[in-house]
């Protein structure tokens, strides 16, 4: 049997409206199917990674620095989180200074000026 897609969506999504919601870009090629110049919302509040985010998509700091996109589970050495990607290497054993939960994925193409303009700024990294 098949079935006609009738014009409607699925359901509508709003998302709230909060001073936290953030987006960043992402830059690389190492997470499979969200792409180089996609942008990843996530609320900004800088948490200490939780137990409640092993196996979720999140965006995190490094304690060295590096904003990174990536799978969370739980480290082998105490304090510590693997970052798990879906195509490149996965980075073990590694202290975070916080990760959030990705909330939504944006497809888009950044114009060659918006493509200036983020690399010297906000933009997250899939390598």
């Amino acid at each position: 049997m098949m079935t006609v897609d009738r014009g409607e969506p699925d359901l509508y999504v709003k998302l709230p409206e909060r001073p936290d919601l953030v987006g960043t870009m992402m830059r690389g090629h190492t997470m499979g199917a969200i792409k180089d110049g996609w942008i990843v919302y996530y609320y900004d509040l800088r948490r200490r990674p939780s137990d409640d985010l092993v196996g979720e998509l999140c965006i995190v700091m490094t304690e060295g620095g590096r904003k990174l996109i990536r799978y969370l589970r739980r480290g082998h050495l105490p304090g510590t989180w693997d970052l798990v990607t879906d195509s490149g290497n996965h980075i073990l054993d590694v202290v975070l200074q916080w990760a959030e939960k990705v909330v939504l994925i944006q497809p888009y193409v950044p114009n060659g000026e918006e493509l200036a303009k983020l690399a010297k700024h906000n933009s997250v990294s899939t390598e």
